[in-house]
């Protein structure tokens, strides 16, 4: 279950971390110049995101994250799925999108997720996993189904690797 989640089927879920855990930020600042984008706090954890257009078809998103704190840090990119098409890696592994989960590890990734039209350059150490599904609060039990979860590319920081680069590149 992890830190954040609820048993399935639960119908009174308890939606609060167990343990040290920060997934919503105490603090956001927009920042435009010199490049726009985020500062996020996330407990003793400072996140920044810039965004810089590369041409028509080409965007670098770049996620740092500063830390006082032994926990684990990691980016997540949430991207909205196209079920019924394919999700392919740089390591060669495809499948089409739809009730078949996915967790694929940092070497099967390989570098780049192509999906829908585009593909994602994304670190070495990034892992995909899909489907990531929300508590549905119109349902007793919160279920939710893969048409209402996100493909999510984590992107974990360490104290060798604080900043990461992520290029969104369009395709058709």
């Amino acid at each position: 279950m992890g830190l954040l989640g609820h048993e399935k089927g639960a119908t009174r879920p308890d939606f609060r971390p167990k343990g040290e855990l920060y997934h919503v930020p105490s603090a956001a600042k927009l920042i435009r110049e010199p490049q726009a984008g985020l500062d996020l706090t996330y407990g003793p954890a400072v996140c920044r995101i810039r965004v810089r257009p590369g041409n028509d078809r080409m965007l670098e998103y770049m996620v740092e994250a500063t830390s006082t704190t032994d926990l684990p840090v990691a980016a997540h990119l949430t991207l909205l799925p196209h079920l019924n098409e394919p999700l392919e890696t740089g390591g060669g592994k495809r499948v089409t999108l739809g009730e078949e989960a996915v967790d694929w590890s940092a070497d099967e990734v390989a570098g780049t997720v192509t999906h829908a039209g585009y593909r994602l350059h994304v670190p070495k150490s990034a892992t995909v996993h899909w489907p990531a599904l929300p508590h549905n609060p119109y349902r007793k039990d919160g279920r939710a189904t893969p048409a209402e979860g996100r493909i999510e590319i984590r992107v974990p920081f360490n104290d060798q690797h604080r900043k990461h680069t992520i290029v969104v590149e369009i395709l058709k």
